[in-house]
């Protein structure tokens, strides 16, 4: 099998998955990729009282779990896929299409040596289905964009990447009820990966996934605001190579600068987003070293 598929799904967002699952397996099926796609739904009721026929099909594995933790979900999808061996993994947000000409792009890489593939991110609106179908050639591109400019569900790691390092979601953080922040497990697992396996490039297509826009009332940046002043301290203390140190220090001056901007120009929500970002940062210094 070339792909192995996780995608975490609350409850209550099986409504709008039902738009976007057709259109992941249909691409793949256009595309030609061999995939298996593990299904982690959260519920904190009897998964069997759920409509998830809809989920019953060839190359698709429900499991279902009552930790509202996207982490928690992708170790539980991760654990389940050891046993098929893929040779690429990719962590689908559940609002997350892969394109037919991104996926089309990767499959020729699937069988060379392994390397990190990035697809660039599409925002959409309607529905996903049959769009971007072009195959793009990938280039080489840095570290620093695979952990500064990168989303997590348009990346694909080699399984020997994340299974062979011995690396898992650290599970008190990332998107759910029981996390202690609520941002950073993807690039806090992206560095865990380039540290273990020592990579200094990754392959950048222009084809990409299709992802819903962000909302434009900065409510995600009150929810991820402090994860993410936290993730920044802690690729600072991380061994990560020293021009890498710098481009984070930069981003983290315009990262609290941004915020101190728009409290200084009366912005909506601006006081609160600036100082979850100073509280997440103090958290960093208290929570244990990046390491491989």
């Amino acid at each position: 099998m070339s792909l192995g598929i996780v995608t975490p799904v609350m409850d209550s967002q099986l409504p709008a998955y039902r738009t976007v699952f057709p259109a992941v397996m249909q691409n793949l099926r256009e595309a030609d990729v061999a995939a298996e796609l593990v299904v982690v739904v959260q519920t904190k009721g009897d998964a069997d009282r759920l409509d998830l026929d809809f989920l019953h099909v060839p190359g698709v594995e429900v499991l279902a779990t009552t930790r509202f933790s996207a982490s928690a979900a992708r170790n539980l999808g991760l654990d389940r896929l050891r046993s098929a061996e893929p040779r690429f993994l990719c962590f689908l947000d559940s609002d997350a299409v892969p394109s037919v000409g991104l996926l089309r792009s990767v499959r020729s890489y699937f069988s060379g040596r392994d390397r990190i593939l990035i697809g660039r991110a599409h925002w959409y609106e309607g529905d996903p289905a049959g769009r971007f179908s072009d195959v793009t050639t990938g280039r080489p591109t840095s570290i620093g964009r695979l952990l500064f400019s990168t989303y997590l569900w348009s990346t694909f790691l080699p399984t020997s990447y994340v299974v062979g390092a011995g690396i898992r979601f650290d599970e008190s953080i990332g998107p759910g009820e029981e996390t202690r922040l609520k941002a950073g497990e993807d690039v806090l697992l992206l560095s865990q990966v380039v540290l273990a396996n020592e990579v200094e490039e990754a392959v950048l297509f222009d084809a990409g996934t299709l992802h819903p826009r962000r909302p434009s009332d900065f409510s995600k940046h009150l929810t991820y605001a402090e994860g993410q002043g936290a993730l920044f301290v802690r690729l600072l203390r991380s061994r990560l190579p020293r021009s890498l140190k710098a481009r984070v220090l930069a981003s983290f001056g315009l990262f609290l600068g941004n915020a101190l901007v728009r409290v200084l120009t009366f912005r909506r929500r601006s006081l609160p987003i600036l100082r979850l970002r100073l509280r997440g940062a103090l958290e960093g210094f208290r929570l244990e070293t990046i390491s491989s």
